[in-house]
């Protein structure tokens, strides 16, 4: 590549000039390019592929229902079927089962957090809540739904560290609501996963990322007024929209090996349009790999002694005029041809055998 730079012997100097200008230019370009290409390397944002997992239940949801510390209330809940009716089998007793209270961070609060074999189906699907308390003012309650993987701790509320802090609180803010007092809220949730890529200095490089699983809930809520409501402060009731798990997974498009090929590409075009305008490259027939030493040496013993075999010797036997004649036109011919090769081909290698040094 570095031959490139040298200047031909027949070259004009004003030639010369502009080759070499447009060389360092191009070069510039270059390396411009791969800076940029570098930065946006860096700092670029993960793409997401989305998929659909379609399946006959889900898990449960865990449920928070929290308020301020001088706020009392009973909490009742039920499952229901498909066409409403109460689901009176004891293994799905959810509140008596799953239930913990929680009074921490000056929050009271109730946790429902389901194990990981109760699901939500279609002969299974509602989840009815019944909240008991005094008429309190506005904002009294607070409603919290979580896929059961990323439920709050039952000690202290706290949300496991293997996910993303900023991720987990925005999950705070979609899907946590107000129960107002005669109201009836209805929640259509759906359940998401996304596939993080995990921070690691390899996933600049074009390797396969190692990604972390984050199940999470999405919801839809319509609000219901009942002024006649008398028996509870409020109800809310929860149901999977569908039974589809939209798969979130990220991606990185701009890597080291994809510069690679990008590299390779930019470079190629400065040495077409090189060629175009000032004809090509001289060529040499070796790579890198002759610069090892004991390959230099055998490579340059195996021609050094092809030179010596085939060298004319020498010979004092009287020749015609007419040989005499051949002889010059051949060594003419010969000296037009190390003009011309001497232009077109990179001679150094020549140079080294024919003085004999390595």
């Amino acid at each position: 590549m570095a031959s490139i730079f040298k200047r031909r012997r027949a070259e004009l100097s004003a030639i010369y000039r502009c080759r070499l200008s447009f060389l360092v230019l191009a070069s510039l370009m270059v390396v411009a390019y791969l800076v940029i290409q570098i930065d946006d390397i860096v700092k670029e944002i993960p793409s997401i592929r989305v998929s659909y997992n379609e399946s006959d239940s889900l898990p449960m949801p865990a449920i928070l229902i929290s308020a301020s510390p001088d706020k009392n209330f009973t909490l009742e809940c039920t499952l229901r079927d498909i066409n409403e009716k109460i689901i009176t089998d004891n293994s799905f007793n959810i509140c008596s089962k799953f239930k913990h209270m929680i009074r921490a961070n000056n929050t009271n609060a109730v946790l429902i957090l389901p194990d990981e074999t109760q699901n939500l189906s279609s002969g299974t699907y509602i989840m009815m809540f019944s909240l008991y308390a005094e008429p309190y003012s506005r904002n009294a309650f607070f409603v919290s739904i979580y896929d059961q993987t990323l439920a709050p701790s039952k000690e202290d509320l706290k949300i496991s560290e293997n996910f993303d802090a900023k991720f987990v609180n925005s999950l705070y803010n979609l899907n946590n609501y107000t129960l107002l007092y005669k109201h009836d809220l209805i929640f259509k949730i759906s359940r998401r996963l996304r596939r993080a890529i995990k921070p690691s200095i390899f996933n600049y490089l074009g390797i396969p990322p190692q990604l972390k699983d984050e199940y999470y809930m999405t919801s839809n809520l319509q609000t219901q007024y009942y002024p006649d409501m008398q028996s509870s402060y409020g109800e809310f009731q929860i149901y999977y929209q569908n039974y589809l798990t939209v798969t979130e997974e990220q991606y990185k498009v701009k890597t080291v090996l994809n510069l690679l090929g990008l590299l390779g590409g930019a470079i190629s075009l400065m040495l077409a349009f090189h060629a175009l305008l000032f004809g090509s490259v001289p060529i040499s027939p070796w790579g890198i790999i002759y610069l090892l030493p004991c390959i230099y040496k055998s490579t340059y013993g195996k021609l050094r002694g092809e030179f010596n075999k085939n060298a004319l010797p020498e010979n004092s036997i009287e020749i015609s005029q007419e040989q005499i004649i051949e002889m010059q036109k051949m060594v003419n011919h010969l000296n037009r041809l190390d003009i011309y090769l001497k232009n077109c081909i990179d001679d150094e290698t020549l140079k080294k055998l024919e003085d004999g040094k390595d």
